[in-house]
């Protein structure tokens, strides 16, 4: 603000704190305007050592404390010594030397048969109890603002609620006009990205119930046994005062599964915060959040581990719920020259907010995530730009040798690792984890194939069904079978036998093949 601005307030303030100062003006070294607001609903006033502010002792400040206290009413008595004076029209009392800027009396004007406020000086000129901060009339649609809630422009005490008392029957039926409450308004539903507990949208359920879905509903209920743990995310709760994921409030994410709130990560918190004794985050430390599957608010990277070129501790995040954003964001990857693939391959949806990721030079794939798809309203949007040419993310040749018959695979080329699954399979894993090749026995030539999509879609290829094997009578060789339903059939005849009753196949073709003849090299290209 500069000298001469005007601090504008909406007509009402609210606050959660009941006993302590709501407003609170302090040392300001500038000229400033208070400007029309009508009722404090709870709290106090202080407001001391402003050298330059004009007309705090020309506000009638009773009048606008609706539960006032002499212990919450702090005003110097003579600010306005050097200020230009109210404007005739306005008695003596207004927020600054204009016309306009009168103070209008709601409350310490009304006849004292009204409870609350006043649009004049009659009995008949009362607001309704439920009005706050004036009216216009008598009714409790003439408010300008709600004392509790607003129910479609009328004011009331609470919202109609899910069941209502039948006299006549003694009993509790539904109620056809039942809404939430969302902040200080009646709804008939919820907003998607928020939680119903009993008749309330809510940002987070209680720790004694669990949050589930029924008809693309979000809502608590009580947990029939030990919850899923939930934990505070950052500026949430027991971590309302910290700005970032820390070595001081790490260990406090072990085994969640979901993030009340948001989870933020800067540079304070990864390199570790001198001026507040706090040492530089272990990264090993991250794997923490590898069991989280929902995170309510926003997720927040300005800062990550040098040597961590993925944020693969979020690989089973499947919801980000934006009910708090940043900036209008739920999540943001920003200026991390690190990372290379973001491995969100468990990220479903992100119920609000946008999505900002921007200015990661070595950032690849990002082009390859269909983002709109994980939007749940067609006001989100993406802005991703200024990361690495996707064009520089080109394919390259690896060379793949399997020493099958060994029960051995190898990879080679480059930071691709070799994964054994089962036995045979040897699985090249791309630094995204997006893609693999599954080396396959009976053909000279390439016979497995790549799959693009995530690890927690796609298929078994080996799924050990029950095999059944055997020696046929009369034969000159064993005959080795596994079951297909109801059905036997016999092993491919590139299939070593087994023996001392190991399995030597669980199909027809080469994914079933345990044991292969002799060694194959193969050339794969990695896309």
């Amino acid at each position: 603000m500069k000298d001469g601005d005007e601090l504008t307030f909406s007509r009402i303030i609210r606050s959660e704190l009941w006993t302590e100062i709501t407003l609170y003006i302090y040392s300001l070294m500038f000229s400033i305007y208070l400007y029309v607001f009508a009722e404090i609903v709870h709290g106090g006033v202080y407001v001391d050592q402003n050298k330059f502010l004009c007309h705090a002792d020309t506000i009638h400040w009773q009048d606008i404390l609706k539960n006032s206290r002499p212990d919450h009413l702090v005003v110097p008595s003579n600010s306005s010594s050097s200020c230009q004076k109210c404007h005739k029209a306005c008695n003596g009392r207004c927020w600054g030397p204009k016309e306009d800027q009168c103070q209008s009396l709601t409350k310490t004007v009304c006849a004292e048969q009204c409870d609350g406020r006043c649009f004049g000086p009659y009995v008949s000129d009362c607001c309704h109890p439920e009005c706050a901060g004036g009216c216009s009339g008598p009714k409790s649609t003439d408010c300008f603002a709600c004392t509790n809630f607003n129910d479609s422009g009328a004011c009331v005490t609470q919202c109609p609620r899910p069941f209502v008392y039948n006299p006549t029957t003694f009993q509790l039926e539904h109620n056809p006009w039942a809404k939430y409450t969302y902040g200080a308004f009646c709804v008939k539903k919820c907003p998607h990205n928020f939680v119903v507990d009993h008749s309330s949208c809510v940002r987070a359920c209680p720790s004694n119930k669990m949050e589930v879905e029924e008809n693309r509903i979000k809502m608590c209920i009580p947990c029939t046994d030990i919850c899923p743990k939930a934990c505070d995310g950052i500026g949430t709760a027991s971590l309302q005062s910290a700005q970032t994921v820390d070595s001081s409030n790490i260990d406090r994410f072990i085994n969640c599964t979901k993030i009340n709130g948001n989870l933020v990560f800067l540079i304070t918190g990864i390199k570790g915060d001198v001026y507040h004794n706090i040492e530089p985050l272990d990264p090993e430390k991250l794997n923490v959040f590898r069991t989280v599957r929902e995170i309510t608010g926003f997720l927040n990277v300005q800062s990550w581990p040098e040597n961590m070129t993925d944020l693969s501790v979020f690989s089973n995040l499947a919801t980000i719920g934006g009910r708090a954003l940043y900036s209008g964001i739920s999540l943001l990857v920003l200026k991390q020259q690190w990372i290379s693939s973001l491995q969100l391959q468990s990220l479903r949806e992100i119920s609000a907010g946008n999505v900002y990721v921007t200015n990661n030079s070595q950032l690849c794939y990002y082009n390859t995530v269909n983002w709109t798809q994980l939007f749940r309203t067609n006001t989100q949007k993406v802005l991703i730009r200024n990361n690495r040419d996707p064009k520089e993310c080109s394919p390259r040749l690896m060379f793949v040798l399997l020493h099958l018959n060994s029960r051995e695979g190898s990879c080679r080329e480059g930071d691709f690792e070799p994964v054994i699954l089962v036995t045979l399979e040897c699985i090249c894993v791309a630094p995204s984890s997006l893609l693999f090749w599954v080396g396959q026995c009976t053909s000279p030539s390439l016979a497995g194939g790549w799959d693009p999509r995530p690890a927690s879609s796609r298929p078994k290829l080996l799924t050990r069904p029950y095999v059944l094997e055997k020696r046929e009578a009369g034969l000159e060789r064993d005959v080795r079978e596994f079951a297909n339903g109801s059905v036997c059939l016999e092993c491919d005849a590139q299939c070593d036998m087994v023996e001392d009753g190991g399995l030597t196949c669980t199909g027809p073709v080469s994914f079933g093949l345990f044991s292969c003849s002799p060694w194959k090299s193969l050339f794969v290209t990695v896309i």
